[in-house]
């Protein structure tokens, strides 16, 4: 007797919630459901009761009272197998009840569909349960096959001569703290540059790690939320915190900080997602790319929101290059553990994310590193790398997102 219309954009089928309170109008029929996730994405969506339906399209079951005049509050959910749509809360004349309604045989129709976001999906890259950003965020895009950047020669031939060098080692790098963030103080921060800084309390255990130089880095990821707080310059005195910088990074979510904001980098970058860590290398594969200093860097280009105060000469390049070591270069010769790095070097790149020595890679302290292995990247030089055009990857400049196929 009936059937079911949708718009292309939903499957029959597929489970559908509302994550925002529904509206339904008894006079026209219409149910706003301001956003439906299905498997294709979520969508902005309004579903109407056909009109040429009689008034007994469907029919109440349940309905028992619970209070005059009170709100909507709990979201309807709607079963597409039985086609029950549950209203804890239904206004009427007669007071307020919590009811089911029940269209015969699934009958309504998708007047509008509005895509709002595609769902996201999950990196390989983790840490303490949770994803460092989108797999389609820029730093977990491969770039092994992107263009060369226009000027890549000028501005390598900059640094051609430069040998890397591991900005971390057994004993020293820029570690991170994992917290549960319902179990930890919070405090706040008195900025040097509260204008470019997250003005929000920063979970930090009483036995915090920084980095053990005249930067003090901070970085505390809380497993409970995903949200990496990182401050540049942290002091901790009578119990007050002092830093620079401080920026707080959704991990679920690919938002760059406000343009010309900088962060624990000049860049205005997250440090944590480009650190070199030693448990990566027991998995035989780093899955994104690796962060990266040079002197006065000049200006910056996407995903980079910010640029160093003392901008270099016109051939050095900006904060935000990517570079990738060449495809060429030959690694055979080195050991396992540094052919994971080199690897990652190739597919992913290097990320320039902070004035510095030329080619120095970040990554965290740990015993199991032997600085004298980490020494023999030294014999890798500028001169192996070239600089690709990270920009054509950029979807929106506001963005993280990383498309290589809008460089095609």
């Amino acid at each position: 007797m009936y059937k079911v219309i949708f718009s292309s954009l939903i499957v029959f089928g597929a489970v559908a919630h509302a994550d925002n309170t529904p509206t339904f109008d008894f006079n026209t029929g219409v149910l706003s459901m301001p956003f439906v996730s299905t498997s294709q994405g979520i969508f902005n969506a309004t579903l109407q009761i056909d009109p040429n339906l009689p008034a007994t399209t469907f029919a109440i079951k349940q309905a028992n009272p619970t209070g005059i005049g009170s709100d909507t509050t709990t979201p309807p959910t709607f079963d597409f197998n039985t086609g029950l749509l549950t209203l804890p809360k239904v206004n009427s004349s007669a007071g307020t009840y919590t009811a089911t309604l029940q269209f015969a045989d699934n009958f309504f129709k998708l007047t509008m569909v509005q895509p709002v976001a595609a769902p996201q999906q999950k990196s390989s890259n983790t840490i303490g349960g949770c994803s460092v950003f989108p797999a389609n965020n820029a730093w977990n895009t491969r770039i092994d096959t992107l263009p060369l950047h226009s000027r890549s020669a000028a501005w390598v031939n900059v640094i051609n001569t430069a040998g890397i060098r591991t900005d971390f080692g057994a004993d020293f790098g820029q570690p991170y703290n994992i917290v549960l963030g319902s179990q930890v103080p919070k405090y706040t921060f008195n900025f040097t540059i509260p204008s470019e800084s997250d003005l929000t309390p920063y979970p930090i255990p009483d036995d915090f790690r920084r980095e053990n130089t005249s930067d003090n880095r901070l970085f505390v990821i809380d497993s409970e939320t995903c949200k990496l707080y990182e401050a540049y310059n942290a002091q901790k005195s009578n119990g007050q915190w002092t830093a620079r910088r401080g920026a707080a990074f959704d991990l679920n979510s690919n938002q760059l900080r406000p343009q010309g904001w900088g962060s624990a980098d000049e860049a205005g970058l997250p440090t944590v997602p480009g650190l070199v860590r030693y448990e990566e290398l027991l998995t035989g594969e780093i899955k994104h790319a690796l962060r990266f200093t040079m002197p006065s860097p000049n200006g910056s280009i996407w995903p980079a929101r910010h640029a160093s105060a003392s901008g270099g000469a016109n051939n050095v390049m900006p904060m935000g290059a990517r570079l990738r070591l060449s495809a060429n270069f030959d690694i055979s010769a080195y050991e396992p553990e540094l052919r994971v790095i080199l690897q990652a070097m190739k597919t992913y790149g290097i990320l320039l994310a902070d004035p510095g020595s030329a080619l120095f890679l970040s990554g965290t302290p740990d015993a199991r590193w032997n600085d004298d292995v980490l020494a023999k990247l030294r014999t890798i030089k500028g001169s192996n790398f070239e600089v690709v055009n990270s920009e054509c990857m950029m979807v929106n400049p506001d963005s993280g997102e990383a498309d290589p196929n809008k460089c095609n």
